[in-house]
């Protein structure tokens, strides 16, 4: 089974920056999750491994110039993920890290969507990220 679960957030924009206190809230709830919730097709060399996720949270330019280099679409969208499935051993770890990917959220996008559906913005977040993980 999976060693440790170790999720490195980036932000890029003010908008995340205002909301560092959820980055952490959120940190406590995804560790679970991706106990419960794991990526389906597990590689076997996964296993045993630590896992690491990279988490980009930036705003509709950054996101719209990466939808258009690698999906082909010039807009901005909710969450990209970008599987890497790469094994790393650290000599000063004692298990091998299995590296998942990155996965990217825009703010603006993220909350239009939350406000048009009448839902609570950290929930619809979390409810990409966890899409953004089934897509690694």
């Amino acid at each position: 089974m999976t060693q440790n679960i170790q999720l490195s957030a980036v932000t890029k924009g003010k908008a995340w920056e205002d909301r560092r206190q959820l980055l952490k809230q959120f940190q406590c709830v995804w560790e679970p999750l991706l106990r419960i919730v794991p990526p389906a097709d597990l590689p076997e060399d996964s296993l045993g491994c630590d896992w690491l996720f990279n988490v980009v949270f930036t705003h509709d330019d950054f996101i719209q110039k990466l939808n258009k280099k690698w999906r082909g679409k010039d807009k901005p969208t909710n969450v990209l993920s970008f599987p890497a499935w790469d094994k790393t051993q650290d000599p000063d770890q004692t298990a091998p890290t299995w590296f998942w990917g990155d996965i990217v959220l825009s703010h603006e996008v993220c909350l239009r969507e939350a406000l048009t559906q009448g839902i609570i913005f950290e929930h619809h977040v979390l409810h990409l990220f966890i899409h953004g993980v089934l897509h690694l």
